[in-house]
């Protein structure tokens, strides 16, 4: 769900970050504490923070808030979004896989891949997602792997994709996200596995739409 647009108050702030009773907590520490400083992290908060200041500076903030320590108003928080909900805001794993299907004598997974989607915090800590997607030879489709209303929508995201062959492969495998290319390099082969990071590459921005991981195999 989303903030609303208008007159909002401290409970709405705590039950879009599911974080329960709002008796003892106060708007900063909400505003400035991150998801992982939460029950689904280090456990050191009973609530879900927007994270514009904990953690780690605000690099674990929400989307759509900027980091920084200045005083918080119930207005910055308005028509924002914590979790992703399948719907306007998505993680997309997208595959163009060019290598060609080889029929028999050849296996039947001759040139297909696995690609796997970790995304973490900041610090590679606390990892928030975990899934996979295959790309089989010739083909191309797409993936969506948030759990709606489950995965938070981080302002940045710290990712890291291991891409496996089951035989053959080979060439070249490229990596956009968000239409921003990050990797352009040598894909496994037999059987191999290759391993890209954000500690490599960099880390990437959400959008207005979430996340979009577009993977090209030639």
């Amino acid at each position: 769900m989303t903030l609303p647009s208008g007159q909002i108050s401290i409970d709405d702030l705590y039950t879009e970050s599911d974080s329960g009773s709002t008796t003892i907590y106060s708007l900063a520490k909400i505003a400035r504490d991150s998801y992982f400083q939460g029950v689904n992290g280090s456990g050191a908060n009973t609530y879900n923070g927007f994270g514009r200041d904990g953690g780690n500076s605000g690099a674990d903030r929400i989307f759509d808030f900027s980091a920084g320590t200045s005083p918080q108003s119930m207005s910055q928080f308005q028509s924002k979004t914590y979790y992703y909900d399948g719907a306007n805001f998505v993680i997309e794993v997208g595959f163009d896989n060019q290598l060609p299907f080889l029929p028999p004598p050849d296996p039947p997974d001759f040139n297909d891949f696995i690609i796997e989607l970790n995304l973490f915090d900041s610090t590679d800590t606390y990892q928030y997602l975990g899934d996979s997607v295959g790309a089989p030879a010739g083909q191309q489709g797409s993936g969506f792997l948030e759990q709606a209303n489950t995965t938070p929508l981080l302002a940045i995201a710290y990712w890291e994709i291991i891409i496996s062959s089951f035989g053959g492969g080979g060439g070249t495998v490229n990596v956009d996200i968000n239409g921003t290319n990050f990797v352009n390099t040598t894909a496994p082969s037999a059987g191999g596995q290759l391993t890209l990071d954000h500690n490599t590459y960099g880390s990437a921005s959400t959008d207005s739409s979430g996340l979009f991981f577009d993977i090209t195999f030639s």
